[in-house]
C-alpha cells in the first residue's frame, strides 16, 4: 500500500481540496520516468472483473499538446524523440494539494497500446491509450504451445509396434502428433487422440497405440508426444507472465525468481495445462488458489507472489455516514409460477 506520510486521512476529507493530476512516461524504456509535457486531459476506465474480491482493471487514454511535432517519430532533434512508443510503460498520478505543497499518489502504472498525432482546434496533439497492468493479463489468451508445461519426445515408428518408453520424467502425456503419409518422414504430423487411437499406461511409462490404430509402416521421426513434467509452482507464474509481456525476457524473469517479489511455495504438480484461449490472469489466479497465495502488481509495477497477507494496522474506520444502506425488497415474480404452452393452431372438425 502506498504512504500518504506527511499527509494523514484528514487531509483527504476537508470540505475543500485542490486536486491535482499528472503523467510520467518511461522515457527511454530503461526505467528513467519523466513528466510528460502539455497534458491537456486524461480519462480512466474502470471495469469491475470480481465484485467479490473488488478486483478492477483499468485502461486510459491521454491527450497532450504536440508542440513543433515534439512527440513526432521523425523529429529526431527533439528532446522528447523516441519518448513515446508502444509498449513503453506510463504512470498516472492524481494528489492533492495540502498547505502549499504538492502531493501525488500513483493511480495507475500501464502500458501505452497505441498513439496518435493529430490536430483539434488548430493545435498538435498527441493522443495515447493503454492499459494497466492487470488488464494486460487479463487480455492475452493461452494458446498452443502455452497452454501446457513439459517436453516432447519424437519416436521413430516401427510395423505393427504398439509401445513406445517414455522419458523418465514424464509424468503423463498432454498431447500426440504422428505422420502416417509416405515417406513417413515426420513432414505431415496431425494430431491422434486419446482414449481412441492412444494411451499411457503409468505402471510402465510406456505411449501405447491401441489395437485398431497400430501403425503398419516404419517411420522416421514420425511419432511427436508431448508429455508433462513436473513444475514448480512459481516458475509456470513467471512462464506466464514472460509470455504475456510483463517480462521483458528470460533475465528479467529469472530475476525475478530469485528477488524478494516471490517467496518460493514450496510445492510442485505433476501435470499443469490450461484451457485454449483462458486468459494469463485466470491462470495464474488458479495457481495461486492451489498454495493459498496472493497475486498483484506493486506501485512500481513488479509482478507480487507471496502467501496471503496478514493483519496490519489500522488505516481508517467506516462510520454509518460512510456505509451506503441498500433497500429490501420482495419480488412477487420469484413466487409466482409462469407457464407458457407454445402448440400450432388446429382446425376443430364440427
Amino acid at each position: 500500500m502506498q504512504s500518504i506520510s506527511p499527509l494523514t486521512v484528514s487531509d483527504f476529507k476537508k470540505n475543500l481540496i485542490v486536486v491535482l493530476a499528472k503523467v510520467e512516461i518511461d522515457s527511454d524504456g530503461a526505467g528513467n520516468f519523466q513528466q510528460l509535457p502539455g497534458v491537456t486531459d486524461f480519462s480512466i476506465n474502470t471495469n469491475i472483473e470480481n465484485e467479490v474480491s473488488r478486483f478492477c482493471s483499468y485502461s486510459f487514454s491521454i491527450t497532450c499538446l504536440n508542440t513543433d511535432d515534439r512527440y513526432s517519430p521523425y523529429n529526431t532533434i527533439s528532446d522528447y524523440y523516441n519518448w513515446v512508443k508502444q509498449g513503453r510503460r506510463i504512470k498516472l498520478y492524481i494528489g492533492i494539494k495540502s498547505n502549499g505543497s504538492d502531493y501525488y499518489y500513483q493511480s495507475i502504472l500501464g502500458r501505452i497500446d497505441r498513439y496518435g498525432l493529430g490536430k483539434r482546434s488548430g493545435e498538435n496533439i498527441c493522443t495515447i491509450t493503454g492499459r494497466d497492468l492487470m488488464r494486460t493479463l487479463l487480455d492475452y489468451k493461452l494458446y498452443s504451445p502455452n497452454t501446457y508445461w513439459g517436453a516432447t519426445q519424437i519416436f521413430d515408428t516401427i510395423a505393427d509396434q504398439a509401445e513406445y518408453s517414455m522419458d523418465d520424467t514424464c509424468q503423463g502425456i498432454y498431447i500426440a502428433y504422428l505422420d502416417s503419409i509416405d515417406p513417413y518422414d515426420g513432414s505431415h504430423l496431425s494430431e491422434i487422440y486419446n482414449n481412441s487411437e492412444w494411451g499411457y499406461l503409468e505402471s510402465t511409462n510406456k505411449f501405447s497405440f491401441l489395437a485398431n490404430s497400430v501403425p503398419t509402416f516404419n517411420g522416421t521421426n514420425n511419432l511427436k508426444v508431448y508429455y508433462f513434467k513436473v513444475q514448480v509452482v512459481e516458475n509456470v507464474v513467471a512462464d506466464i507472465l514472460l509470455n504475456a509481456g510483463i517480462f521483458a525476457n528470460d533475465e528479467a524473469k529469472n530475476n525475478w525468481l530469485a528477488g524478494d517479489y516471490v517467496k518460493a511455495t514450496g510445492y510442485s504438480i505433476d501435470r499443469v495445462w490450461f484451457n485454449t484461449g483462458m486468459s494469463s490472469f485466470e491462470a495464474i489466479r488458479l495457481l495461486a488458489e492451489v498454495v493459498r497465495y496472493r497475486f498483484y502488481f506493486d506501485y512500481a509495477g513488479n509482478p507480487v507472489f507471496k502467501p496471503k497477507a496478514s493483519l496490519g494496522e489500522k488505516v481508517d474506520i467506516f462510520k454509518d455516514s460512510d456505509v451506503e444502506v441498500e433497500s429490501i425488497e420482495e419480488n412477487i415474480d420469484e413466487v409466482y409460477n409462469n407457464i407458457i404452452v407454445l402448440g400450432e393452431i388446429r382446425e376443430t372438425l364440427r
